[in-house]
């Protein structure tokens, strides 16, 4: 496994944990009802803010963790590994492009159901940041399956 796959199985892993807090986080304050009160847009605001950082702790935390136990284990680390060619910046672009357009069109299908009155504006944005975070774990799985394709 490359350097590469790793990060992206790290990437993955840390983008699944917060999802799923995220998502159980969101269908609580839903299920309390607290987006219909006076403090939703503040609710909702610091929630987001805390799951990016949050976000960004957990992929940095899984990182170090994740070199240093395959240090440890394998007793070997290759500098070499961690650099980037032409192949790697391909496959990068193709996995961009592909969670961009998912993203894209569930973020257009997110509007479809507030135009129809379905949703409300606290539970949208809600619902934006969890595509998010679904549209980086499909390019994550893009990524692998390049990888482990060979191109």
């Amino acid at each position: 496994m490359s350097h590469q796959e790793k990060t992206a199985a790290v990437s993955l892993i840390s983008a699944l944990i917060v999802l799923i807090f995220y998502n159980n986080y969101s269908l609580g304050i839903h299920a309390e009802g607290l987006l219909d009160g006076p403090d939703a847009a503040h609710l909702v605001g610091r929630s987001a803010f805390i799951m990016i950082g949050v976000g960004i702790g957990v992929t940095i935390i899984l990182n170090i963790v994740f070199t240093i136990v395959h240090s440890v284990v394998t007793q070997e680390y290759d500098a070499e590994d961690a650099i980037t060619n032409e192949r790697d910046e391909l496959i990068e672009l193709k996995a961009m492009r592909i969670s961009f357009i998912s993203f894209c069109f569930a973020f257009m299908g997110i509007l479809g159901v507030l135009a129809f009155g379905e949703l409300g504006p606290y539970l949208t944005i809600l619902c934006v940041i969890g595509v998010l975070y679904l549209s980086s774990i499909l390019g994550d799985v893009i990524k692998l399956y390049h990888y482990r394709r060979g191109f």
